[in-house]
């Protein structure tokens, strides 16, 4: 199973009613290919985190590339896995109330993986960040679990 975690900027501010647009559509798709993650959005950047099979993720990230949505698409990491590391989220998603240090944070935490540590360890040292900056945001809006997927 592939993994690729990529960030990118977004073109302009996406409202809360054009995330949940771009969230409905993304999670219908990726049920239909198979395809789980967990998409950060925060202070007009994206992080996100795809896995699945690999023609599905591959096509997925090469479409995001060309999406007018994005800019300055950066891969960070693209490997292989045995078991996914998001397997019950078509695409989890919280928006990021955090002070804006957090998501910057999160950012320099991954780079400084990413230049460091051997390409197998990359992602099982950056999913635990991911992870946590997902959960610590949690901390700073009302957890509702209808709105967590």
């Amino acid at each position: 199973m592939k993994q690729l975690l990529y960030c990118s900027r977004a073109v302009k501010p996406l409202s809360e009613d054009a995330i949940e647009d771009l969230l409905v559509q993304s999670r219908q798709r990726n049920r239909l290919i198979d395809v789980t993650g967990l998409l950060l959005y925060g202070h007009n950047r994206f992080m996100q985190v795809l896995e699945g099979p690999e023609a599905a993720v591959t096509q997925l990230y090469k479409k995001i590339e060309y999406d007018c949505r994005h800019a300055e698409v950066i891969k960070l990491y693209e490997g292989y896995c045995d078991l996914r590391s998001y397997k019950n989220w078509s695409m989890a998603y919280r928006p990021m109330e955090a002070p804006p240090t957090g998501l910057d944070k999160a950012f320099i935490e991954v780079r400084g993986i990413l230049d460091k540590a051997s390409p197998k360890k990359k992602f099982v040292r950056i999913a635990p960040i991911i992870r946590n900056f997902y959960d610590d945001a949690l901390g700073y809006a009302e957890a509702e679990s209808n709105n967590i997927h």
